[in-house]
């Protein structure tokens, strides 16, 4: 499946969960300063919708959360919006409260901002929820409208040209927008449909006509995963000079940077040591797209430690060669280390031991703790993970009583902040090696 079809330009999404114990009631004369909405019941849209032959945008929102709060106020409220929906739709807001779990339940709704485009028979036709961008909005009405084709239209135009590249080329360029607001049922479909075409795009279409800003979008947009040596992949870095005058450098770069880094990540994590192959371009046929990025060090040193710290921990389960190449990437960045990069590495060792250390892996990642517990300027909330990891990795490893020791010292911390939940873990984890000791 097109990892690309399913995170849009691995589009953000900034969600919200909600609560299971908020339920829906419409709100009845509500306006945005863009969208106008329904003055009425939810039913009551419905009727209106379909009497009128009109489609439905519903609007979910948890009030006074931030992501509902910045979608009004800088894609609800903008008046393009406005301009498509509100003479043309019944637009709906639905607020998140504890009187009605039927609407909340028939729609699905979990995160918020959700937006839910429907027919005027109340069928539904597209969704999205989270950052939704104001081009998204715009376009997705426009098609409802039909001013614009659909998916549906466009693979017709693709059919009726028996597949000449110029309908291909169309699709592939104008599905794109469709990609963030298809539901799972639709995304499954779709991506097969849509991967057929591309294949044939790639089929009948010589690399050479490609040189332009809707094949280059077409192009690192659709890809599989990716592999060393792929033919796309090699194809744009080739042309890298020419893609640069055409689209923004750092899309160029960006693209060539992440397909780099996918390969190395998928190879390490396999185990497999053709990684240090994609590691080594980094400093030789990729240094233009890397130049881009800062680093104090170098980024072929940084990604190369990275690289060979991952494929030990998680290709080869090996502990002690991990801490051994993380020492060692630590000692080339001499001054410039931070105590971020010691917490990040005991995060992934613990994750990776899942409480099952060498001696020395153990030992090196008590020291990795011990040098972020003595910073000055951390936060207590830094001082309060330090000795729960301590307590976590003794316990691991057995040592009962320093375990308890530094769980109890975390509690006095999480008493300071005030974290009650917190307070409670660890009162449960205490009275558990207690109980062991006794035994």
């Amino acid at each position: 499946m097109f990892d690309c079809i399913m995170n849009y330009y691995c589009l953000k999404m900034n969600k919200i969960l909600l609560l299971s114990f908020l339920f829906l009631c419409m709100t009845i004369g509500v306006k945005a300063d863009g969208l106008s909405f329904f003055k009425g019941k939810y039913d009551k849209a419905l009727q209106e919708a379909k009497v009128s032959g009109k489609p439905v945008l519903l609007y979910f929102r948890v009030k006074g959360t931030e992501p509902c709060g910045y979608f009004e106020k800088e894609v609800l409220a903008n008046d393009t919006v406005g301009e498509v929906y509100n003479a043309r739709f019944v637009n709906v807001l639905v607020e998140a409260d504890k009187k009605n779990q039927e609407l909340l339940s028939a729609y699905g709704v979990r995160e918020a901002p959700l937006v839910i485009w429907l027919n005027a028979e109340g069928k539904e036709v597209y969704r999205m929820v989270g950052d939704i961008p104001v081009s998204v909005m715009e376009h997705a009405g426009q098609v409802m409208l039909g001013k614009k084709p659909s998916l549906e239209d466009l693979l017709a135009a693709v059919k009726k040209s028996d597949y000449s590249l110029e309908a291909m080329q169309t699709m592939l360029s104008e599905g794109l927008a469709f990609l963030p607001i298809l539901g799972e049922k639709a995304i499954n479909y779709w991506t097969g449909e849509i991967k057929a075409v591309y294949q044939r795009y790639l089929d009948d279409k010589s690399f050479e006509e490609m040189v332009n800003e809707k094949d280059f979008r077409i192009l690192t947009c659709y890809e599989d995963e990716a592999k060393l040596y792929d033919p796309v992949f090699e194809f744009i870095l080739e042309n890298y000079d020419a893609f640069k005058e055409i689209v923004p450098e750092k899309d160029v770069a960006d693209y060539l940077i992440n397909r780099n880094l996918e390969v190395i990540g998928r190879l390490t994590y396999a185990g497999n040591e053709a990684y240090t192959e994609a590691v080594e371009r980094i400093g030789g046929d990729l240094s233009k797209a890397y130049a881009l990025m800062e680093s104090v060090v170098g980024m072929d040193t940084v990604i190369r430690y990275q690289a060979d710290a991952d494929f030990w921990l998680h290709g080869k389960k090996d502990l002690d060669a991990y801490v051994d190449v993380k020492n060692e990437y630590f000692k080339v960045l001499g001054g410039k280390l931070k105590w971020q990069d010691l917490y990040s590495a005991v995060n992934d060792l613990k994750k990776a031991a899942q409480g099952k250390f060498t001696e020395k892996a153990l030992e090196v990642c008590l020291a990795w703790v011990d040098v972020v517990d003595a910073q000055k300027d951390i936060e207590p909330s830094v001082r309060l993970w330090a000795q729960m990891t301590k307590g976590d990795c003794l316990q691991g490893a057995g040592d009962l009583s320093n375990a308890k020791a530094c769980y109890n010292q975390a509690y006095m911390i999480a008493m300071q902040l005030k974290n009650q939940e917190v307070q409670e873990f660890l009162k449960q984890k205490i009275a558990a090696l207690e109980q062991a000791a006794n035994h």
